[in-house]
């Protein structure tokens, strides 16, 4: 995966290095963001009592739905974000000071035509044996598109021998349909049901 920095020497060596990590992985660390890394750090703690609260406490706040892609803080721990490479292949998402981890999602794969890669992702738990020493939190940023904004691939991105692969959707029937198939898969699911 990637790691991001801007360098005096300008936006296309950005831009180049941008590119290739998603087409390659879709993902990438970027620092040198110029966020306030105090305000990270007390977000991170808000979620962490968040995630101190009963269950139900939860829950409750689950089941309204939050509509939010990018992991802004991942902690060091055993475990953690996988990324599938275009070859099939898992590979670590690094953790890096003050990065923040960029994946783009499906949106971006049509507008390019498949150039740059929304791809599989996961998380895996700790080991078994470290299980109850470590806690894990990941604090995840989406950015959606207006749900009127219609989703086609850029003229640029396409050609004769090169057609568009997806048909044109509006984002927020493709987010609503996003929504139902995850829902779906919890509610059919005997290991992700209560």
């Amino acid at each position: 995966m990637a790691l991001l920095k801007h360098k005096a020497d300008g936006q296309r060596t950005l831009a180049t290095a941008v590119d290739r990590a998603l087409t390659e992985i879709g993902f990438f660390v970027v620092v040198g963001h110029g966020l306030e890394w105090s305000r990270i750090e007390a977000a991170a703690a808000i979620c962490r009592e968040f995630f101190d609260q009963p269950q139900a406490v939860k829950e409750a706040v689950a089941n309204h739905g939050v509509p939010f892609k990018g992991y802004l803080k991942i902690e060091e721990a055993p475990g953690g974000l996988r990324v599938k490479t275009r070859a099939g292949q898992w590979v670590g998402a690094p953790i890096v000071d003050q990065g923040l981890v960029v994946n783009i999602g499906d949106l971006m794969m049509t507008w390019t035509n498949d150039r740059w890669l929304s791809n599989m992702h996961r998380v895996v738990n700790p080991p078994c044996d470290t299980h109850h020493s470590i806690r894990r939190q990941s604090m995840v940023y989406f950015v959606n598109c207006n749900p009127d904004a219609r989703i086609e691939c850029l003229p640029s991105r396409q050609s004769r021998d090169n057609p568009p692969r997806h048909s044109p959707i509006g984002a927020g029937e493709h987010r609503r349909m996003k929504l139902a198939k995850s829902a779906q898969v919890v509610t059919t699911s005997p290991t992700l049901r209560s």
